[in-house]
């Protein structure tokens, strides 16, 4: 069964718009996900203290078949093929790609490594903004 899921994207290393809009295409050409709609990109400050570049930020919708850890196995993969580094430990940090799982149709988990829905997803307006944007019930979902 195809389940809808919402996915959060940001870039701010390198050509931002092509670096979203290749993992957008990546996501669209793994099986057993379709990618249904995408929200236009907005740019942001950085939400934290540290100096860096402003972030280029989207979510998609997609409907997959893959089970959550699958799903996220496969959005940490597109991001250390684009060049992702995640081996300084550091958080929120500047990155190359950063694709973040933000909600899977009727799925509520919570384990080491993936929460969902994601638990800062309504405090942050570069996720909740887009995800409005396409997904206008997603309010109350999350």
């Amino acid at each position: 069964m195809s389940i809808k899921s919402l996915i959060a994207l940001g870039s701010n290393l390198g050509n931002c718009l092509k670096n979203i809009t290749w993992a957008i295409k990546q996501l669209d050409e793994t099986p057993n996900i379709v990618v249904t709609s995408y929200s236009s990109l907005i740019w942001n400050k950085p939400e934290n203290e540290l100096i860096q570049p402003d972030y280029l930020n989207g979510v998609v919708l997609i409907r997959t078949t893959l089970e959550p850890n699958q799903l996220l196995q496969r959005c940490l993969s597109i991001e250390i093929k684009a060049g992702r580094d995640r081996s300084s430990g550091e958080k929120g940090g500047s990155r190359v790609l950063d694709i973040d799982l933000i909600w899977m149709d009727g799925i509520k988990c919570c384990t080491n490594n993936l929460t969902l829905p994601h638990p800062r997803a309504l405090n942050r307006d570069f996720v909740i903004i887009p995800s409005i944007q396409i997904f206008p019930q997603i309010k109350e979902l999350i």
